[in-house]
């Protein structure tokens, strides 16, 4: 592993890392922010709901992706201006429309409304409130 230093050598190839793999990336897709390699970039742009996607090719793959996190999830209140913003995705970490739901997410295990999620949210803050004043 000529050239890599010790902080490319942490980042591997997500679906292979999945299958118990150890494989260096090669490429890195920004809206699924994860790390590719040559082999599994094929399976990425062959999928009808990936081609889409857009890819870093190696010298742009970035050693952190919190700043594509983050940028991830502001683009997606500008992909529909004028729907209601309504779901949260936990598979992407991502607010979402019945547009993106439809296009994107539909697959997505784990999709709640937000309403109902804010409300669990704020019940559960309540217990524990509860508990700490006990």
């Amino acid at each position: 592993m000529a050239g890599i230093t010790e902080e490319t050598a942490l980042i591997q190839c997500g679906p292979c890392l999945y299958d118990g793999n150890a494989v260096e990336p090669r490429y890195c897709c920004v809206d699924c922010l994860e790390y590719l390699c040559t082999e599994c970039i094929r399976d990425h742009r062959r999928n009808k709901l990936l081609r889409e996607h857009k890819l870093l090719e190696q010298d742009e793959i970035p050693h952190n992706t919190e700043l594509f996190k983050e940028m991830n999830k502001l683009s997606y209140f500008n992909k529909h201006p004028d729907a209601e913003v309504d779901q949260y995705c936990p598979s992407h970490d991502v607010l979402i429309c019945s547009y993106c739901l439809q296009k994107d997410h539909k697959l997505c295990a784990g999709l709640c409304n937000t309403s109902c999620d804010l409300d669990e949210e704020s019940r559960r803050k309540k217990v524990e409130q509860n508990i700490h004043d006990l």
